[in-house]
């Protein structure tokens, strides 16, 4: 079994400590701040209480991934769970990615110069967590076993 222990420290800390930080500001928006998640990326757009629902499911998942990504990388050591976790997590951020280039579209604001300091925050923060994962996944900043180049890395 390959370990995490092996894996760089900058993974280890963000995955333990960052991630279940970033996540629980996601169930703070759809919970508590439901205004705040719809007009930070669509300032033109209403909070519309009928849908109360979809900020639940989503503030739902957003406790999920703090909770899995809080929970799981301290019950295990074994780099092939971290990584089917990080790659789970990293369909919902290029799910969200896709989602926020959709609605920058259907407002007609994608061009950077028509985003707002939060359009920034939020496209910053998807778009380091996405790099993060995607680096993690692809052994990015591994140790790598001496020997040809067709062998297979120590993690």
């Amino acid at each position: 079994m390959a370990s995490a222990t092996s894996s760089p420290a900058f993974y280890r800390f963000f995955f333990k400590y960052l991630d279940p930080l970033v996540a629980m500001y996601g169930v703070y928006l759809n919970f508590f701040a439901q205004e705040m998640a719809v007009t930070g990326p669509a300032p033109n757009s209403h909070y519309d209480p009928d849908q109360v629902f979809l900020f639940f499911q989503c503030g739902g998942l957003a406790l999920a991934i703090a909770f899995i990504t809080a929970a799981v990388h301290r019950a295990t050591e074994d780099l092939k769970v971290w990584r089917a976790v990080q790659f789970a997590i990293l369909l919902a951020d290029l799910a969200a990615l896709v989602g926020i280039y959709l609605s920058f579209s259907t407002q007609n604001r994608l061009a950077p110069s028509a985003w707002t300091d939060d359009d920034k925050g939020l496209l910053g923060t998807y778009i380091s967590l996405t790099l993060i994962r995607l680096a993690f996944i692809l052994n990015v900043g591994f140790p790598q076993e001496e020997g040809s180049l067709g062998e297979k890395q120590k993690v």
